[in-house]
């Protein structure tokens, strides 16, 4: 049940942290232009990596126990990012 919770939780979050990311990457001009071989006729935002992450990184934080093991992995996945 733990990991059900969990799931739902870093899914409602990454829902509500998109389209914040959105305008962050449009105000930043952090976006991939269409062209070239591109399959997307307008600007597209490249920022979901950013919100899945941080939506992941909450529920980790709440219920794994705290260890060297965990804050590595953390800092490995910050590090990858």
């Amino acid at each position: 049940m733990i990991y059900l919770s969990a799931l739902v939780l870093s899914m409602f979050i990454t829902i509500a942290i998109i389209p914040i990311t959105i305008d962050l990457a449009s105000k930043y001009r952090a976006i991939d232009l269409p062209g070239g071989r591109k399959i997307h006729d307008r600007p597209i935002p490249k920022c979901g990596g950013v919100a899945m992450i941080l939506g992941a990184l909450l529920p980790i934080l709440l219920w794994t126990p705290g260890g060297p093991f965990i804050h590595s992995i953390l800092i490995g996945s910050w590090i990858i990012i």
